[in-house]
């Protein structure tokens, strides 16, 4: 196997407060031709060596801020990122159904209370935010005179960030769908409102010898580009050209 002495680097800085057009998520870069290889590239390999942004994407946006109550009742939050008390006292601030939220610290999970004793069904179908963020198994749930959720609530959005290029094809698998265009994931291990750093060693080898544009999209666990307040990041890019 060759290391990666045997190639040439081509260092690409990206802000993406700098892209010419698209989404801060989903915008192409283009190589210029002076730095094009030519017919004798054997291979081509991308390494993204350095990744860094602000964690402020928030758990309530445009995938998650809606809970559906029968088949009418929405009750909406305000696209910001919430903790258990500060979602329990909007919940119980704003819905016109009567019904109350608590939250046990111990299990980590919420219960919903209703007093008035009719059954009202909560559906979750509309993705699967939702319910890692209350912390329900099931899409469809029916709050009676109390329902809690059966699984610790987890209020982190995105659990991962997935950066990927969809028009490269590289040698990069995984086992939720076997996509093969992944550069990286990265975990936002830290609090909001604090910067995430990442950085990686290891390039991807490419199933091509000639890259003159590269897509780049970030992704969240359920490969939906990232929501929220479109906060821009800063990478550092390689691409290694073996002649």
């Amino acid at each position: 196997m060759n290391s990666n002495t045997d190639y040439e680097y081509i260092r690409l800085e990206i802000d993406s407060s700098n892209r010419l057009n698209g989404d801060i998520y989903d915008f192409n870069v283009n190589i210029s031709n002076s730095f094009l290889g030519n017919d004798s590239i054997e291979e081509s390999k991308l390494f993204l060596s350095e990744f860094s942004t602000a964690n402020d994407m928030t758990n309530m946006n445009s995938y998650s801020k809606s809970l559906l109550f029968g088949t009418t009742q929405y009750l909406t939050f305000e696209e910001q990122n919430y903790n258990s008390t500060q979602l329990i006292d909007y919940f119980n601030s704003n819905n016109n159904l009567g019904l109350t939220m608590s939250y046990n610290s111990q299990s980590e999970n919420f219960t919903f209370y209703n007093p008035l004793g009719i059954t009202y069904p909560i559906n979750l179908t509309l993705n699967n935010y939702q319910k890692d963020l209350l912390g329900f198994q099931n899409s469809s749930n029916n709050i009676g005179t109390t329902l809690s959720s059966d699984k610790p609530i987890n209020l982190n959005y995105p659990k991962k960030i997935k950066i990927i290029t969809k028009n490269v094809n590289l040698k990069s698998y995984n086992t939720q769908n076997g996509n093969n265009n992944i550069l990286a994931v990265v975990k936002p291990n830290v609090q909001f409102g604090e910067i995430i750093n990442f950085s990686n060693t290891l390039p991807v080898s490419t199933n091509t010898n000639f890259i003159n544009e590269i897509n780049l999209q970030l992704l969240d666990e359920y490969n939906n580009l990232i929501t929220g307040k479109k906060t821009n990041y800063d990478m550092t890019l390689f691409l290694l050209n073996k002649l």
